[in-house]
């Protein structure tokens, strides 16, 4: 280090180039000028560039790097100064503001998507479907309000987990179709399968009454079989002559030609007898071939129709049937529904029966 003494005056001439930092001797037997220049107190200091109170620069080989100033640090060219190096890396940074970044490698992986791309997460509510937005379930694992879900295969539940698809109507608080499964025999797989349609179609299924079972099936060759839920009773004191219908025993149809038969094990009496029909609703009947038959333990009543209006009586006889069959052919021209019905043949307080099994079966032949 150089001294500058009280003999000399401050001036850049009188200190050494390399002089780094020199002391200076500002004492009280000290004569001359007691003020430095910034030249001279920069001497030994040729890559470095200030300009006080408010800016300042750094160079290296006299070139400008970086800047300070009131408020903010940045370098000399855009895009130029690295802030640490892959293997010399700053510990952590806290930033309380907004990070403006062109690109970030998180942990050796390029973070590709955009801004607007990482927005869809944010303000998502977990189990609530939003638009525009990331879908996250929440702590049950649940999620909801979805509108149109395009799926190749869908699983509801899995296997020891039942699970359900439940389908709305239209309009609120007016029930829904919910389509499960009951434990199979093995472990198997039962398929629904729709056959090819020769156009649009609309499969109505119409109330079966409880615990119905219908297996449909409206190709040509197909058949419908509705079988009866619970037993049917009529008494004078009851539906007595009042075509009623009997639980289960309903189908749909469409326009087409059908062979049908109807099977009503049971009980009557001489007295009350059986008369069975069928009910349409909407179902317009073009042509019918009817034969009704009603058996006893030593005889049959038989019947025959081609009256093709509703409430049709198909067999009406007063007898002691315990056995009654309805069957024949019939062309739809308007489809809809098809529901059997009986009664007593004669008002009486004996009853008319027709048992829980009884069965409806149609089979399309065109």
């Amino acid at each position: 280090m150089g001294k500058i003494s009280a003999m000399t005056a401050l001036t850049g001439a009188a200190l050494a180039t390399n002089d780094l930092f020199p002391v200076v001797d500002v004492s009280a037997t000290t004569s001359g000028s007691k003020s430095m220049t910034t030249a001279e107190v920069l001497v030994g200091l040729p890559t470095l560039g200030f300009n006080p109170p408010t800016t300042g620069i750094f160079k290296i080989n006299s070139t400008t790097q970086w800047n300070y100033a009131d408020g903010a640090i940045f370098p000399e060219t855009d895009d130029d100064v690295d802030l640490g190096k892959s293997a010399q890396q700053f510990k952590d940074l806290y930033i309380d503001g907004t990070a403006y970044v062109d690109a970030i490698d998180f942990n050796g992986t390029a973070i590709t998507a955009t801004g607007a791309e990482l927005n869809v997460n944010a303000g998502v509510t977990g189990g609530t479907v939003s638009a525009s937005k990331t879908v996250v379930v929440d702590a049950n694992k649940d999620i909801s309000a979805f509108r149109n879900v395009g799926v190749v295969n869908l699983d509801a539940g899995s296997s020891g987990v039942a699970g359900t698809v439940d389908i709305f109507p239209t309009t609120a608080s007016k029930g829904k179709l919910q389509i499960s499964v009951t434990d199979q025999t093995g472990d198997t797989t039962v398929g629904l399968v729709i056959g090819a349609m020769a156009a649009a179609r609309t499969i109505t299924l119409a109330d079966p009454g409880a615990a119905a079972n219908i297996l449909t099936s409206n190709g040509v060759g197909g058949t419908l079989i509705a079988w009866a839920s619970a037993q049917f009773d009529a008494t004078s004191g009851t539906t007595g002559t009042t075509l009623t219908n009997i639980t289960g025993l309903v189908l749909t149809v469409i326009p087409a030609t059908y062979k049908y038969r109807v099977c009503l094990p049971g009980t009557a009496t001489a007295n009350s007898g059986i008369k069975a029909a069928f009910k349409l609703t909407t179902t317009v009947l073009t042509s019918i071939e009817a034969t009704g038959q009603a058996f006893t333990a030593s005889g049959v009543a038989v019947q025959h129709t081609t009256t093709t209006t509703d409430q049709t009586a198909q067999i009406a006889s007063t007898t002691a049937a315990i056995y009654t069959i309805l069957e024949g052919s019939m062309v739809v021209g308007t489809g809809g529904t098809i529901q059997i019905q009986a009664a007593q043949n004669a008002s009486h307080a004996d009853t008319t029966s027709v048992y829980a099994g009884a069965t409806f079966e149609l089979t399309r032949i065109a």
